[in-house]
C-alpha cells in the first residue's frame, strides 16, 4: 500500500550490536573510516531550514576501536528534529537505529521483542509495506547499517516503489575499507519524469601500500523517460536520447523542455569524484554524485530541492608497521590488482538478522 510521507511517520527500526574479541585492532596502525548513503535527501524551509533523508545509513570507526552506526527509515537531521519539536511538539521520533562499540553503559531498552526480518529481494521488499532499519557493530572493528522503505509518496513530488541505503566500514589485515550504496526503484517525479532505477555506490580502501589504496564510485540511472521520450540525465539537464517514432530529436527535446517548464521542474546530474589523499597519507575518498531535482510545488507554493542516490566514503591509514604490510594479500600488494566492481546488492549478504545479534525493534506500519 502506498503511503504519503510528511516526515512525521514512523517506521520499523532495529538495532543490533554484538561484542567480539578485538583481534584486529591490536595493530599499531592508526586509522579511520566513514561511509554514508542517502537514498533521498530533501532540502527546504519548514520554515527552519532542514535536510531530512528518506533511507539513510551511516558507519564510522577508528582504531580505538570506536564504532558508530546509524540507520534510518526517515532521518530528520538535527535541524529537522528541532523543527518537529518547535512546530509539532514531537520530541521522540522513533525512525532511527543507533549502535555503538563499545556499548554505552546501562541496560538495553526493548520496546518490542518481535524482530522484523529485513527483506532480501526486490519482490519481497515491494510487498512488505514496511520500513526497516538495522545496524551492527563489533570490536574487530567493523560496522554495518541498512535502511529500506517500500512504496511511498513524498507529497506528490516524488513517488517510489522501493529504496535502500547501506553503509559498511571494516578493518582487516592492514586494510581499511568503507563502502556505501543506495538504490531507488520505479521513481516518478512531479508526475512527469519516470525512472526505472537509480543506483549509486562508492568503495574506498586505505592500505599499507599506495598501490593497494583505491577509491571507486558509480551512479547508474536506467529507464528515464518524460512523456514517453527516452532521456539521459546529465549535468546540463535532461537530454532526449531516442525520440518517439515520427518525432525528430529537436522537436522531442523542445517537448521535454516545455513539459519541464510547465511543471516547474529542473533535473540535473551531480558530478562524482574519486581521489587519493595527498601529502604521503595512505587513504582515499569518493562521492558517487546523484540526481538534483528542483521542484516548484504549486500546492505548497515553495521550491524544494531533492537529492537522489547519494553515497560517500573515506578511509585513511597511518602508522603502518611491517606486520601490517605482511598481512596484506598478494593481490592487494600487486599494482595490477583487480578493481572493485560496484553492483546493486553488493552488501546484501549482511542484511539478515544473525542468531548472535542483540536486537531491539520499534514497529509501526507506515500506512
Amino acid at each position: 500500500m502506498k503511503r504519503t510521507l510528511s516526515f512525521l511517520a514512523s517506521g520499523v527500526v532495529g538495532v543490533m550490536g554484538v561484542a567480539v574479541p578485538n583481534a584486529e585492532a591490536t595493530s599499531s596502525a592508526v586509522f579511520a573510516a566513514m561511509a554514508e548513503s542517502s537514498a533521498i535527501q530533501v532540502v527546504g524551509e519548514v520554515p527552519l531550514r532542514a535536510d531530512p533523508s528518506i533511507g539513510y545509513a551511516l558507519s564510522k570507526m577508528d582504531q580505538a576501536p570506536n564504532v558508530y552506526n546509524k540507520a534510518s527509515v526517515i532521518e530528520p537531521g538535527l535541524a529537522g528534529r528541532v523543527a518537529l519539536y518547535v512546530y509539532a511538539d514531537i520530541i521522540d521520533v522513533p525512525l532511527s537505529s543507533e549502535c555503538f562499540y563499545p556499548d554505552p553503559p546501562g541496560p538495553a531498552f526493548k520496546k518490542q521483542s518481535v524482530v522484523q526480518q529485513p527483506t532480501t529481494t526486490p519482490e519481497d521488499q515491494d510487498k512488505s509495506g514496511l520500513g526497516t532499519a538495522l545496524c551492527r557493530t563489533d570490536g574487530r572493528p567493523s560496522g554495518y547499517g541498512h535502511a529500506a522503505l517500500s512504496e511511498a509518496d513524498l507529497d506528490g513530488a516524488i513517488v517510489f516503489k522501493a529504496l535502500e541505503a547501506t553503509s559498511s566500514t571494516v578493518y582487516r589485515g592492514g586494510l581499511v575499507t568503507a563502502v556505501s550504496e543506495s538504490t531507488l526503484r520505479d521513481v516518478t517525479i512531479a508526475n512527469l519524469l519516470k525512472i526505472s532505477s537509480i543506483y549509486s555506490a562508492v568503495n574506498t580502501v586505505a592500505a599499507a601500500t599506495d598501490k593497494a589504496t583505491s577509491s571507486t564510485s558509480t551512479i547508474v540511472i536506467d529507464g528515464a523517460t518524460v512523456q514517453g521520450q527516452n532521456v539521459a540525465i546529465t549535468g546540463a539537464g535532461l537530454v532526449v536520447t531516442k525520440p518517439q517514432p515520427g518525432t525528430s530529436l529537436t522537436d522531442a527535446q523542445k517537448q521535454v523542455n516545455a513539459a519541464l517548464e510547465a511543471a516547474g521542474l529542473s533535473v540535473s546530474l551531480l558530478k562524482s569524484s574519486e581521489e587519493k589523499l595527498a601529502d604521503g597519507r595512505h587513504g582515499a575518498q569518493a562521492y558517487s554524485g546523484g540526481i538534483e531535482v528542483k521542484y516548484a510545488n504549486p500546492e505548497q507554493e515553495k521550491t524544494f530541492i531533492y537529492l537522489l542516490g547519494q553515497s560517500t566514503a573515506s578511509a585513511e591509514l597511518r602508522g603502518v608497521t611491517a606486520a601490517d604490510t605482511a598481512n596484506l594479500s598478494e593481490d592487494a600488494k600487486s599494482s595490477d590488482a583487480s578493481p572493485v566492481v560496484l553492483m546493486p546488492g553488493m552488501l546484501a549478504a549482511d542484511r539478515s538478522v544473525r542468531p548472535e545479534d542483540h536486537v531491539v525493534t520499534h514497529g509501526r506500519r507506515l500506512n
